[in-house]
C-alpha cells in the first residue's frame, strides 16, 4: 500500500470519518464514489473491507480531470477504473451497476440535491444495492454538527434503511453523518 493510503487510517479522525462509509455496506460488491478526488476513500475502503474479509471492488468518478489523474497515478492497478465525469450526467461503461454508490448532497445545489440522489438510486446503483450519502464538518472551523442526511432523505418521503456516525476523539461533537437507502 501507498503510503498516502495510510493516511485516513493514521489519523483517529480521517479514519473515522473515512471508515462511516463501510456502514452503509453490507459485504462484497462493487464500490462507486461520486467525487473519489484522489482515490484515497476509495484505497481506504478496500483496506477496511478486507479486514472484515470483504472484497470491495473500487471505481470513481470526479469532475477534476487533475485529481482524477492523480488517482490513476497513485492506484496504477485500478488505473482504468478512475473517470472524469459529473455524477449528475455520467455513465459507467457497458452500462455497469454497482453495489454501493456513495456521494455527497453538497455537490449539487440545495433544489437540485433530490433530483441528484434520484439518478444515482436509479441509475447507477445496482438491484438490492445501496445509495450511501455522506455530509462531513471540518472540526477545526465546525461549531455545530453537520447536516443529517438521513433528515434530508426522510424529507423527500424516501424510507431510510440505515445511519451512522462518526465522533471527533478530541471534541466530542459528530463530524461526519450518512445515511443510505436501498434499491
Amino acid at each position: 500500500m501507498s503510503t498516502a493510503g495510510r493516511v485516513f487510517a493514521a489519523t483517529p479522525r480521517g479514519g473515522e470519518r473515512a471508515a462511516r462509509c463501510l456502514d452503509g455496506v453490507d459485504g462484497d460488491g462493487i464500490f462507486l464514489d461520486v467525487g473519489a478526488a484522489n482515490g484515497l476513500l476509495l484505497e481506504s475502503l478496500v483496506m477496511w473491507g478486507a479486514e472484515r474479509r470483504w472484497r470491495i471492488d473500487p471505481w470513481g468518478v470526479d469532475t477534476s480531470a487533475a485529481l482524477v489523474a492523480l488517482a490513476r497515478d497513485r492506484l496504477p492497478r485500478w488505473a482504468d477504473r478512475f473517470a472524469v465525469g459529473d455524477g449528475r450526467t455520467w455513465s459507467p461503461p457497458g452500462g455497469r451497476r454497482f453495489d454501493a454508490v456513495r456521494s455527497e448532497l453538497g455537490y449539487v445545489a440545495d433544489t437540485d440535491q433530490e433530483r441528484f440522489a434520484r439518478r444515482l438510486l436509479d441509475d447507477l446503483v445496482a438491484p438490492g444495492g445501496r445509495l450511501i450519502i455522506c455530509s462531513y464538518l471540518s472540526t477545526r472551523i465546525a461549531t455545530s454538527e453537520p447536516p443529517s442526511p438521513a433528515e434530508e432523505i426522510r424529507g423527500w418521503g424516501w424510507d431510510v434503511a440505515g445511519e451512522a456516525a462518526a465522533i471527533d476523539p478530541w471534541t466530542g461533537k459528530v463530524f461526519t453523518r450518512i445515511a443510505w437507502v436501498s434499491r
